[in-house]
């Protein structure tokens, strides 16, 4: 009794509830191979991914990198029946841009069978917004959307962008201000134009603040309609009616002086409902993970969830995925790795991970769970490197200002090359024959 009891509890233990992850596509942009980028560490790569986002239909994954490049990948229709893996994903088309793209937003109608369907916002620098087709990049530019300064006449910058639910409008975000378009009235200025806060100007300037003050970094509209916005400034403001309504509150999500060597961050880069509707998730540039809020009534945070390595301004993004009847979070970190939250809404306190993975060398700086949750696509940032000396050798810190350049990268001068240094080189060195883009089974 007390064998078969034992082989018993053996079995169970070996038996886990957490899903695997096996790579069964990837890419990596040939010119990342280059020695030339890795010769001079204190710059980062050009090719450096930043955005990544799944077409609404589930078929293509559109990435933005660094250089302003973007790139529409349309996934194999053997990607989970090949025996080939890892498959070798190739660009189905490419725009090559001069400015960086600061934000994009896909057609929430995207159908790959059909042509007219398969539309992207982008923003760049000092220019309208464009939608082009994310199949044809090439192919021009369908309609444009011109954010102005009306006492200037200077293109605004947009840095987020999200189609409203009636997929007729889209919002986009700038410095204090956000706006509304209709997508079918090209080159027409915006419908709406709402202020979120003023200049300070004097104390009357305060008096019709209608929501936080600063870049707004990230947008999401809930499934009851209700837009949230983030702001570098550690601000939420949440609107009606998908952002086309009226300023419902407003907070803030610094800590209490005790709590803030735990989760000080420092400018919110990424905000996302839960499917209910009833909790905010949000996530921090040098933060250590992802805080859970109740916005039903006290604007209270109710959980965080802990384990995410935070030293840089390095964006990395996450997912919610609803899983019965409640949701589990998925997200990437700084050292290379992914972890799973399940029930995330169902906890309070600090919460640590159920499940972690290594799937990069470098930074992941995107984590999508496709919509069908049997995959999983990873995007790294690398080449972001840190300061790599000593800051007992630094020049700031007394050391000999006449070094030049060519001394520091040999290590011939007084600024030689930390231990630190020396293992950032040698991971650079690996992480060039990582994938920048993985795909991944869940199972």
């Amino acid at each position: 009794m007390e064998a078969a009891r034992a082989k018993l509890l053996d079995t169970l233990e070996g038996v886990s509830t957490l899903p695997k992850l096996e790579c069964i596509a990837s890419y990596n942009n040939p010119k990342s191979k280059s020695p030339d980028y890795y010769a001079r560490p204190l710059y980062p790569n050009p090719q450096t991914p930043r955005t990544a986002q799944w077409s609404p239909d589930g078929t293509c994954l559109l990435t933005t990198s660094a250089d302003g490049t973007l790139e529409t990948f349309v996934l194999p229709s053997d990607l989970l029946t090949s025996e080939t893996k890892p498959l070798e994903l190739k660009p189905y088309s490419t725009l090559s841009n001069a400015e960086p793209v600061y934000s994009t937003a896909v057609y929430p109608h995207f159908q790959l069978e059909d042509f007219s369907t398969t539309l992207i916002l982008n923003a760049k620098k000092e220019t309208p917004i464009q939608l082009t087709n994310a199949l044809a990049h090439d192919a021009g530019i369908y309609a444009s959307f011109p954010v102005i300064n009306t006492k200037t006449e200077e293109y605004m910058p947009t840095h987020s962008m999200i189609f409203t639910p009636d997929s007729n409008h889209f919002i986009a975000g700038g410095r204090s201000m956000y706006v509304v378009f209709d997508i079918n009235r090209n080159g027409e200025p915006p419908m709406k134009r709402q202020r979120t806060g003023h200049r300070s100007k004097g104390l009357k300037s305060m008096e019709n603040v209608t929501g936080p003050k600063s870049v707004i970094s990230t947008l999401d509209i809930s499934c009851d309609g209700v837009l949230a916005l983030g702001t570098f400034n550690r601000e939420i403001g949440l609107y009606e009616d998908g952002g086309k309504g009226q300023n419902i509150t407003s907070f803030n999500v610094r800590e209490v002086p005790s709590q803030q060597h735990n989760v000080l961050g420092h400018g919110i880069t990424q905000v996302k409902w839960s499917p209910c509707g009833k909790y905010l998730f949000v996530t921090e540039r040098r933060g250590k993970g992802i805080a859970v809020w109740d916005v039903r009534t006290l604007h209270r945070k109710v959980a965080f969830l802990e384990g995410v390595p935070g030293k840089t301004n390095v964006r990395s993004g996450f997912d919610v995925v609803r899983n019965g009847g409640g949701c589990e979070v998925w997200a990437g970190g700084e050292d290379g790795k992914v972890r799973i939250w399940g029930d995330a809404t169902q906890k309070e306190g600090f919460v640590s991970c159920d499940a972690s993975w290594d799937v990069h060398d470098g930074i992941v700086a995107e984590t999508l769970v496709h919509r069908s949750g049997s995959v999983l696509a990873t995007l790294s940032e690398r080449n972001r490197s840190e300061q790599l000396y000593d800051n007992s050798e630094s020049p700031s810190s007394g050391s000999d200002c006449s070094t030049s350049n060519d001394e520091r990268a040999t290590g011939d001068g007084n600024n030689k090359l930390s231990p630190q240094a020396d293992t950032a080189r040698q991971t650079q060195k690996a992480s060039r024959e990582d994938a920048m883009l993985k795909i991944w089974s869940i199972k």
